[in-house]
């Protein structure tokens, strides 16, 4: 059965208010924060900030679009009322272990305190993200777009309040952690009645089998798209000189932090449709149908020379770094970036058509690739193999899955006899 690559206008116009609100919301993060950091803690600071993502992705991203799937299917998750309780508890008991951790370790144990404050604040960036994945699946817009105006003023403030003068790393994200808790719970109290709505009894008894199988297979697809936006990362910091990491760190940030989320909304808006697919024998079948033409390859390259001029106006007026990329290696990351958003569109149908063996088996193979590929190209080139190799990996992971769930038709190449 064919699934339409285009999006429903109410799924891209709530998709555009939370994407725009985080947008808004890390851009003033990364501003009140990194004022007057240098070029290597800005570096590190991005670093660790994408790696507390990762944690919480790993953690809860699963769990969120199984939900969403469920919430979108159903309209309901009452059924599923007694799972999501133990999930909370066992998620506040395992914050109070981190808590009394933390209290009891010396100070001198400070990698296990950075440690424990990023996987906290990725955590609490992602129970903030559910929030507002629930209301999107039940299209709720009216709340979508209050609940993402008062997060984006309740957060900010809550670290002007409690961020001191020179904090370390690891107090800025125990911090960062504090008021991201505080806007999910601010968001919670907003969305009460859409989300006490999706918990009421219903007639239909609903199996939570499902839910588990979807929870699960989109948990190692959430491995993959974290991890690998990390893996360059990690090597670059282990193997690369400082002022190639912070060159290519700042790149990261820019793509990662701010370019990302736009481009996750044609890709988010694409997956609900997806998630929203039937279950069953037409899953297993599933395609995505979409057209190329030479308007789609035009607008790629505009948008591929416009994020390298948005690239040059965060380095040199943003942060006001005297060295930045060279244009033709931004482009060539960029590209990568643009394939990275169509896998994670290609990853979704094929969470439909595999089983969690045939899920696991793809990401585990596109990990061990990534890496090696990444180590090989950044050792070799150093920022320009970074570049090269993110697109080539890529290139490959969607060419593997657009052999499985993609059927592609090219439009308008050709003009007619």
């Amino acid at each position: 059965m064919s699934i339409p690559f285009e999006a429903r206008l109410v799924d891209l116009a709530n998709l555009i208010v939370v994407k725009g609100a985080n947008l808004v919301l890390t851009t003033v993060l990364f501003a009140i924060i990194s004022l007057d950091m240098g070029s290597g803690a800005f570096a590190d600071f991005g670093y660790w900030w994408s790696i507390s993502i990762m944690v919480g992705g790993v953690l809860l991203g699963g769990l969120s679009s199984a939900l969403i799937r469920t919430a979108a299917m159903h309209g309901s998750l009452h059924h599923l009322s007694k799972p999501l309780l133990r999930t909370a508890v066992g998620g506040l008991a395992l914050a109070a272990a981190a808590a009394f951790v933390m209290v009891a370790l010396p100070r001198q144990a400070a990698f296990i305190h950075l440690l424990l404050a990023a996987a906290t604040f990725g955590v609490a960036v992602q129970a903030q993200a559910a929030v507002f994945a629930l209301l999107r699946a039940v299209e709720a817009t009216r709340t979508n777009v209050l609940a993402s105006a008062i997060v984006v003023i309740v957060v900010p403030l809550c670290i002007l309040a409690l961020l001191g003068p020179s904090p370390s790393l690891t107090n800025v994200l125990w911090d960062l952690t504090i008021a991201f808790a505080l806007g999910s719970a601010v968001a919670l109290l907003a969305a009460r009645k859409q989300l006490a709505h999706l918990f009421t009894p219903t007639s239909r008894d609903h199996r939570s089998t499902a839910f588990v199988a979807n929870a699960s297979s989109f948990t190692v697809v959430n491995i993959w798209a974290y991890a690998m936006v990390n893996v360059d990362f990690t090597i670059f910091r282990l193997i690369g000189t400082p002022g190639d990491f912070a060159m290519m760190a700042t790149a990261k940030i820019f793509f990662e932090r701010f370019i990302l989320p736009a481009l996750l909304v044609f890709g988010g808006a694409i997956s609900i449709r997806i998630l929203r697919h039937p279950e069953g024998a037409q899953s297993a079948s599933a395609k995505l149908e979409a057209r190329f033409t030479p308007l789609h390859l035009a607008v790629s390259i505009i948008l591929v020379l416009t994020l390298c001029l948005a690239y040059e106006f965060f380095v040199r007026v943003v942060r006001g770094d005297t060295s930045s990329v060279p244009w033709q290696w931004v482009a060539i990351a960029a590209v990568g970036y643009l394939l990275y958003t169509v896998n994670g569109i290609l990853f979704d149908v094929l969470v439909l058509r595999r089983s969690l063996p045939g899920v696991l088996t793809y990401v585990i193979s596109f990990l061990i690739f990534g890496s090696a590929l990444q180590a090989l190209a950044i050792s070799t080139l150093g920022v320009p193999g970074w570049a090269l190799g993110w697109l080539a990996f890529n290139a490959v992971v969607a060419f593997v899955l657009a052999r499985q769930g993609l059927r592609l038709r090219a439009v308008g190449w050709t003009s007619p006899a």
